[in-house]
């Protein structure tokens, strides 16, 4: 009766411990289905993110292109400056044999050449002349420009003063020079001479035959020093005032204020 009694207690304990484990599947297969999924982790996150945004960059780039094969603009996407339109006059022509063993002087300057500029100003009328490579004006436009201040009245200056001074400017990298006194009337050299001017009562400025200019940038004493070695004429310093007096009398050489 005992072994009888141990056998139907197993049975009946592994009969109870099935029937549990049975009730317990059923209570997880709920639980499953009552709770949302997990979100992924941190890593799976970025795995997804870095795996969508390769997609989508495939496909843009697919999309990228019209039909025609040209680029396609987006709406968003405008040019910030429209280019002009390109030169109807080529760059470059087709020479002959001749154009090339005998070449011709060009007519216009080279490409990349840079022209030297000095500008002749007058400090008292404010008139500015620019010249280009020393290239003399015309000669109405000279005699404008260096006319007496006192009564407007106009002559020519000596050709040799501009060339000297034209040198000069180009020694010295002189953009700029500034005319003083250039022609007088003996009228309104009388006049400076009455108010104490010193001014010689026969200028050679009476004549056009002399001029005072001051070059900018550069000192009195340093431009008559050259202007001493390489001008026959007389040539005043004026350290003060840093101006230089020219002429185209005797070569001599003084010193003022």
């Amino acid at each position: 009766n005992m072994r009888w009694f141990d056998m139907s207690s197993r049975v009946l304990l592994s009969g109870a411990f099935w029937v549990a484990m049975s009730l317990t599947g059923v209570c997880f297969g709920q639980a499953d289905r009552a709770t949302p999924p997990a979100e992924p982790s941190q890593a799976g996150a970025k795995a997804t993110s870095f795996a969508s945004i390769w997609f989508e960059g495939q496909r843009a780039s697919k999309n990228a292109l019209d039909q025609d094969g040209a680029p396609r603009r987006s709406v968003r996407e405008a040019p910030a400056f429209d280019l002009p339109p390109a030169p109807k006059t080529p760059l470059f022509r087709r020479v002959s044999k001749d154009e090339i063993f005998e070449p011709q002087a060009p007519t216009e300057p080279l490409m990349g050449r840079r022209e030297v500029v000095t500008t002749l100003y007058n400090i008292h009328t404010r008139e500015a002349l620019p010249l280009v490579d020393g290239r003399a004006p015309a000669k109405e436009i000279l005699d404008e420009l260096t006319r007496c201040r006192g009564f407007g009245q106009r002559k020519s200056i000596d050709p040799r003063l501009l060339e000297i001074v034209l040198a000069a400017a180009r020694h010295f990298s002189a953009a700029k020079v500034e005319i003083i006194s250039a022609y007088r009337s003996p009228k309104f050299n009388d006049a400076l001479s009455k108010k104490g001017r010193h001014v010689a009562t026969r200028s050679k400025h009476m004549d056009g035959e002399a001029i005072d200019v001051t070059f900018v940038g550069s000192e009195a004493a340093e431009v008559g020093a050259w202007l001493w070695r390489n001008f026959d004429g007389g040539v005043g310093v004026y350290r003060v005032n840093n101006f230089v007096h020219l002429d185209v009398g005797p070569k001599r050489r003084w010193f003022g204020r």
